[in-house]
C-alpha cells in the first residue's frame, strides 16, 4: 500500500518521527522535508539525531564523495545520544 494511503491508519497511532543527518544547518529543512505535513502535524515527537560514518566500510566511490562533499577521510561520530534518549524518554512516557 503506498505511504499516502497509510496517513489515515498512522493518524490514530502514537507517532514518532527521526532523521539522521550530518548538517545541523541544513538539519530542520531536512526533517521537514522528509515526511509528509499531515504526519509532521500529527507526530508527538521530531528530532534530528546527528550522524555517522564508518569511513571503513564505505565503498570507494563513496569515500571519494565523502572527501569531496564533506572533506572527511576518516570514521566520524556525530550522534547525539541525549536527543536520542530525550526522543525515546518522551515516546515511552509521554512526557
Amino acid at each position: 500500500m503506498p505511504f499516502r494511503l497509510q496517513l489515515s491508519h498512522l493518524a490514530g497511532k502514537r507517532v514518532g518521527l527521526f532523521i539522521c543527518a550530518g548538517s545541523k544547518e541544513q538539519a530542520p529543512e531536512e526533517l521537514r522535508t522528509a515526511f509528509p505535513e499531515d504526519l509532521r502535524n500529527a507526530a508527538v515527537a521530531s528530532e534530528v539525531f546527528g550522524d555517522e560514518i564508518y569511513y571503513d566500510k564505505l565503498s570507494l566511490m563513496d569515500k571519494f564523495i565523502m572527501r569531496m562533499v564533506k572533506g572527511k577521510e576518516k570514521s566520524s561520530s556525530g550522534l547525539s545520544l541525549e536527543t536520542i534518549e530525550k526522543f525515546a524518554h518522551f515516546m515511552t512516557k509521554g512526557s
